[in-house]
């Protein structure tokens, strides 16, 4: 059986393959793909933030980050960045249901990707930067509450 340090190790790690992943399907020009690991990259760490914050070792089974996180006020991000992990929700979909992958792929274009971050104005090339942020400040936040990896 499994200690809940090493549960969250678990998500942990797998969420660092998960970000290669997305950086290697965008700079193959897979967009969706990328979107879709992006969520994935995030929502592992959320699962892993579930786990330190709760008695179970089992995150709920659900791919909504922003249900996934205690408050923002316990995870440091801001208002901003809980709009980006709003958003961001809405490509998981693209890798589980074809229908929405084939509508999201009309949509997007190598130089930008504005259904995606219309609401942030933000470009392609920030997608991955802003992604890292938040996985960083949630990395930080399990460490300042004193989980060792």
């Amino acid at each position: 059986m499994l200690t809940k340090e090493q549960h969250i190790a678990h998500w942990l790690r797998t969420s660092e393959e998960d970000e290669l992943t997305m950086n290697s399907l965008f700079k193959d020009g897979r967009y969706t793909h990328s979107l879709f690991f992006g969520h994935l990259y995030l929502e592992k760490i959320c699962k892993a933030l579930w786990i330190k914050n709760n008695e179970g070792n089992t995150p709920p089974f659900i791919h909504n980050l922003v249900k996934l996180l205690p408050s923002p006020d316990q995870t440091g991000l801001t208002d901003q960045e809980m709009i980006f992990l709003n958003r961001l929700n809405e490509y998981q979909l693209s890798g589980r249901y074809p229908e929405y992958t084939d509508s999201l792929k009309k949509l997007l274009q190598k130089n930008l990707l504005p259904i995606a971050y219309k609401p942030l104005n933000l470009s392609v090339n920030v997608y991955e930067k802003r992604s890292d942020e938040v996985y960083f400040r949630l990395h930080s936040r399990m460490q300042q509450a004193g989980c060792t990896f």
